[in-house]
């Protein structure tokens, strides 16, 4: 299939076509390699980005390193990393920590690989994380 304007629907399709290429580098070099967006413009342009996450100890990513140090503060366990919840009718995925937000400190991943931040009290109700467990 050839491909004559960029559009939105053309451009999630050669993201699928990239996504799929890549994966033999990824498993290769040891790096994950995540499609992180893109635009188009007129028709004739498109730009898309990559995420890169070099794999920490154990093939670890560096956001399951801090959630594995950090999240015990947070009222969560080690396993709770990559848990899936729902809310406000999206599922999101558990990635990460963000510390520096006292607001909004547990990052996860809707299914478009979006990242959003979320209050504990949301995660921890979505989750069912009863409160005596909560720090």
């Amino acid at each position: 299939m050839k491909i004559d304007t960029i559009s939105r629907f053309n451009l999630g399709l050669i993201q699928k076509r990239v996504e799929d290429a890549l994966k033999d580098l990824s498993a290769e070099l040891g790096v994950a390699i995540e499609y992180g967006g893109g635009r188009y413009s007129n028709g004739e342009t498109g730009e898309i980005k990559l995420k890169l996450t070099v794999a920490g100890p154990a093939g670890k990513t560096a956001g399951q390193v801090a959630w594995d140090r950090s999240c015990s503060y947070y009222g969560f366990l080690a396993m709770d990393f990559g848990r899936r919840f729902t809310t406000r009718g999206c599922t999101y995925e558990i990635c990460g920590l963000a510390p520096s937000s006292h607001k909004y400190p547990i990052l996860a991943k809707r299914a478009d690989g979006k990242v959003f931040k979320f209050p504990l009290d949301t995660v921890r109700l979505a989750l069912a994380i009863p409160s005596a467990r909560a720090a």
